[in-house]
């Protein structure tokens, strides 16, 4: 399993995005990881505001950090891929 980080960078296209991966490894070595991530990293270290969560259609968890919400906002999102 990877650990995805997706950032939209501001003042950018819409659909001009990067993926990253933050980290592999099993479901128990990405939990700490991801809550350190949307626990601490995003909303503290980069002062970016939680906008969504839920289920991306494969089933897999996300969440979506902001610092707006304009199409041309920077926004950070956490999800898990196999």
């Amino acid at each position: 399993m990877k650990l995805l980080k997706i950032i939209h960078n501001e003042g950018a296209e819409p659909d001009d995005i990067q993926t990253y991966v933050w980290k592999e490894g099993t479901e128990e070595e990405l939990r700490p990881v991801a809550k350190r991530l949307v626990e601490y990293l995003l909303p503290v270290f980069e002062g970016l505001t939680l906008i969504a969560a839920g289920f991306t259609e494969e089933g897999k968890p996300f969440k979506t950090f902001a610092n707006g919400l304009s199409n041309s906002a920077y926004w950070v999102r956490v999800t898990v891929a196999e």
